[in-house]
């Protein structure tokens, strides 16, 4: 009898045991947060890129994707959604204006994912990714304008000193490198898409009579020198190297390199990321995107690095040699009265 008592309990020991391993609570199995970059196709061959920033917390992650179709349409579009990771296997769903999509893939590694997706039944397809390194970073406010109903911001480097172009007031503040006061100058010349080469200042304007973009030089005094009608029927951001002066197309994904005449001479893609104000960094492109993230392009075209801090919208970037100001806004909505404005700029030291 003994023995059967003994016998019973051992089973009932090792039953527990396994239906307690059984239960187990899974885990995520990797490290998802994250910028992650891809491209995605649809079994009809349709195609595009997506990206996203993940947050995870254990086996559950979220997020904001933006999804950009490829040319000739260049839609883009935007989805909030939610899943889980267990295992290293991903279940998402969003939703969408043109139904559910339902997300399964696998980390491959840390870095890299893929897997399939389903369209409201109706279309499936395929995604790769790749997350690139995110980096935490402080920078220091040198400089602010408080109370600004309206600002629409460009910070440019020109002759050692900061020029902070207001479109909505007709101002150029000029500071010096720690963010004092040198002078105003009343009338602005320049727009929101402009650049500086060493030597002139290049703009861009839209111009509505011709229904064209038109890019001018000017001399830091103001004078116009000339104007030709832009390469590109879309400006986003003019920079310069010591060479050539660049124009950003967000609608084709495409910088273009124009010659002393501005024909086009050469170009480069880039990802679904918009490029609103860039500059170069040696051979590398470095640029502010999605409010609080500032990215280094490298020489394949993707984003090497990405650096994220604790500000709320930066809108343009300057640069001299490693040395990076950021021109960033805050939005104050009171209850009564118009939405507040404050300008800021921070200095901010990249270390390679």
């Amino acid at each position: 009898m003994k023995l059967i008592k003994k016998t019973i309990l051992s089973f009932l020991i090792l039953f527990l045991f396994v239906h307690c391993e059984n239960k187990k609570v899974k885990t995520a199995g990797c490290n998802a947060n994250g910028i992650w970059l891809g491209n995605w196709e649809t079994s009809d061959g349709t195609s595009g890129t997506f990206f996203t920033d993940v947050i995870q917390d254990e086996t559950f992650f979220e997020g904001y994707i933006f999804i950009w179709f490829g040319l000739p349409s260049g839609e883009s579009h935007g989805f909030n959604y939610s899943g889980r990771i267990e295992d290293r296997e991903v279940r998402a769903s969003l939703e969408t204006c043109q139904g559910n999509i339902v997300v399964r893939g696998d980390v491959v590694n840390e870095d890299h994912v893929s897997g399939m997706f389903d369209v409201a039944s109706q279309m499936s397809g395929t995604f790769d990714g790749e997350k690139i390194p995110l980096e935490p970073a402080e920078a220091r406010e040198i400089y602010r304008i408080s109370n600004c109903t309206s600002w629409e911001p460009c910070i440019l480097f020109v002759n050692n000193n900061l020029w902070l172009i207001d479109v909505m007031t007709g101002e150029i503040i000029v500071t010096d490198q720690r963010g004092n006061l040198i002078r105003t100058i009343p009338e602005s010349f320049l727009s929101n898409t402009s650049a500086y080469d060493g030597t002139y200042l290049w703009t861009s304007n839209y111009d509505y009579v011709e229904g064209y973009h038109i890019i001018s030089q000017y001399d830091t005094l103001g004078n116009k020198l000339k104007s030709y009608p832009a390469p590109t029927y879309n400006v986003d951001a003019l920079a310069c190297d010591n060479n050539n002066l660049y124009a950003a197309d967000n609608y084709h994904r495409r910088i273009y390199t124009l010659d002393i005449s501005l024909v086009k001479a050469d170009s480069i893609s880039f990802h679904c990321i918009p490029m609103d104000s860039f500059q170069f960094l040696d051979e590398k492109i470095i640029f502010p995107a999605f409010g609080d993230a500032v990215y280094i392009m490298s020489a394949n075209r993707k984003p090497s690095k990405v650096f994220r801090f604790p500000i709320e919208a930066i809108r343009s970037i300057a640069a001299n040699d490693n040395k990076i100001w950021l021109l960033a806004e805050h939005y104050d909505y009171p209850e009564n009265g118009p939405s507040i404005t404050d300008c800021m700029v921070y200095e901010f030291q990249i270390d390679e």
